[in-house]
C-alpha cells in the first residue's frame, strides 16, 4: 500500500477507510509494529465487515465469515439492501461519511486531496441477526450509528 504524504487516515472511501499511526515511535509505518496501519472495509457480496492490519490479510470484524464452519456468524451487516447511501445523490451503500471542520460532506473516494480536511467521520452499520425472531419469524434489523471527531488530523 503506498501512504501519502500526511499521517493519519490513509483511505477514506464510503465502504472502506484505513489509518496508519507510528505506535512505536521508530520512524516506521507498517515495520515490526503490530496494529500500525488498520483497515475496515465493508464486503457487500458477503454482508461483513473486514478488518486488516499493516497489510495483512483481510479478517471477519462481525464475527465469523460467511462461508466458514468455525465460528457462528452473529450478524449481516445490510447497508446495501437498507439503502443506506452516501449523501442523497450517490448510489453507494455507505458505511463512512466524511466532513470537513464546517460540516460540509467531503466525497475522498473520488477526491483524495479531501482527505487532510476531514474533522468528523459518521458511521452507520445496518445489520440483522442471525437468529429469527421467534413472534415474527423475521430476521431483527437493527441500525447502529456514531459520529467521530478526528482530533490531531491536521496536525503533520
Amino acid at each position: 500500500m503506498g501512504y501519502q504524504s500526511y499521517k493519519g487516515i490513509q483511505e477514506a472511501t464510503a465502504t472502506s477507510i484505513t489509518v496508519e499511526m507510528d505506535i512505536g515511535e521508530n520512524g516506521t509505518i507498517g515495520g515490526p509494529d503490530a496494529n500500525e496501519v488498520i483497515r475496515y472495509e465493508y464486503d457487500a457480496g458477503n454482508e461483513d465487515i473486514t478488518r486488516s492490519t499493516n497489510c495483512g490479510t483481510a479478517q471477519p470484524f462481525l464475527g465469523a465469515a460467511p462461508s466458514s464452519t468455525a465460528g457462528t456468524r452473529t450478524v449481516r451487516v445490510i447497508n446495501r439492501s437498507a439503502g443506506i447511501k452516501n449523501g442523497p445523490t450517490e448510489d453507494v451503500a455507505a458505511i463512512f461519511r466524511y466532513f470537513d471542520r464546517n460540516g460540509t460532506e467531503l466525497f475522498p473516494g473520488r477526491a483524495p486531496g479531501d482527505i487532510p480536511n476531514i474533522r468528523r467521520i459518521n458511521i452507520a452499520l445496518a445489520v440483522e441477526t442471525e437468529e429469527k425472531d421467534p413472534l415474527t419469524e423475521q430476521y431483527r434489523p437493527m441500525i447502529y450509528s456514531t459520529g467521530v471527531l478526528v482530533r490531531n488530523h491536521a496536525i503533520h
